[in-house]
């Protein structure tokens, strides 16, 4: 990951500059896990995998 940090004066990091393509896989990750989370705990079924690509590509295009 190529992040870059904004740090204030003593030098702590307090905010992160990314590409669209990281932010976009950090988002796809999160909402990985919060898939499995759900399916483990039975609130949701798992879906095929195309049937998701294509559900996440919507998704993505909406937003702009």
């Amino acid at each position: 990951m190529g992040a870059r940090y904004i740090v204030d004066e003593a030098g702590k990091r307090v905010s992160v500059v990314l590409s669209i393509e990281e932010l976009e896989a950090l988002e796809d990750a999160r909402m990985a896990d919060e898939v499995r989370a759900a399916v483990a705990c039975g609130e949701d079924e798992s879906v095929p995998y195309e049937q998701a690509r294509k559900a996440l590509a919507r998704r993505r295009s909406a937003r702009g």
